[in-house]
């Protein structure tokens, strides 16, 4: 079974705050939100990963990519979404953000702990050279999330974490066969997944009713574009229950 180590805090414990840009401070998928994310007191950091119509690797995905540059049912190419300000998408406070590709991104944010969520499909030469990119960086820390039929049997270095991420019972079965180190799901499907033999984590807790489902499945990490709010509304819950 793959494991590169210890799984984020133990079930006793507050779990993993993964932070999220938000589309009302730093765009999503920047430097900028991942260091905001951290200064707001998140463990780590999400960004999204996908591939231009040309085959670059942007840390971006891909509703954001189609949003600045619609072109029917394609995908838009590097050089058309690298050169377009976010705030076409985001609003006036992104006019200063770009897409980046990949390896600029992580060159960037250093040896920052970070979940990369694999959003749409990879061609084989953009799968090479994720897998290549993910080698390559030892530092900080690095968590794949991605659906059962992209990383389930996918040989990736020992320091690289595999996250399956699920919707209903094929995924969860196709994730506990496949050995990866844990499952993803939507905070409010969190319960169909309570006897599933693997950690969970919830993807988009930034609401207190999300918060309480999260502490009910005993979830090991969260994704939430609220940090700050996330660790103290956790302390006063479970101080309340001491």
């Amino acid at each position: 079974m793959h494991r590169c180590g210890p799984l984020w805090a133990p079930m006793d414990m507050r779990p993993q705050i993964v932070g999220c840009g938000s589309s009302g401070r730093a765009p999503p998928n920047t430097v900028a939100a991942c260091f905001e994310a951290i200064d707001g007191g998140a463990d780590s950091v999400a960004v999204d990963v996908c591939e231009t119509g040309d085959g670059v690797l942007v840390a971006a995905n891909l509703r954001t990519l189609r949003l600045l540059r619609p072109t029917g049912a394609g995908v838009p190419t590097f050089e058309a979404v690298s050169s377009a300000p976010l705030d076409e998408v985001f609003g006036p406070h992104a006019s200063r953000h770009r897409i980046v590709r990949l390896q600029t991104f992580l060159s960037e944010v250093g040896g920052l702990p970070l979940h990369i969520r694999i959003d749409g499909p990879l061609r084989p030469a953009a799968w090479r050279a994720f897998e290549s990119t993910l080698f390559a960086r030892e530092s900080g820390g690095t968590t794949v999330l991605g659906t059962p039929d992209r990383i389930v049997g996918w040989s990736v270095p020992s320091h690289v974490r595999r996250v399956a991420l699920v919707e209903g019972a094929g995924d969860v079965y196709d994730a506990v066969t496949g050995h990866v180190d844990a499952v993803a799901a939507s905070t409010r499907s969190l319960s169909m997944f309570g006897r599933v033999p693997l950690p969970l984590v919830a993807l988009d807790c930034d609401t207190r009713s999300a918060l309480v489902r999260a502490q009910s499945a005993g979830v090991v990490a969260v994704f939430t574009e609220r940090p700050a709010w996330f660790r103290c509304a956790w302390e006063e819950r479970r101080d309340a229950r001491v």
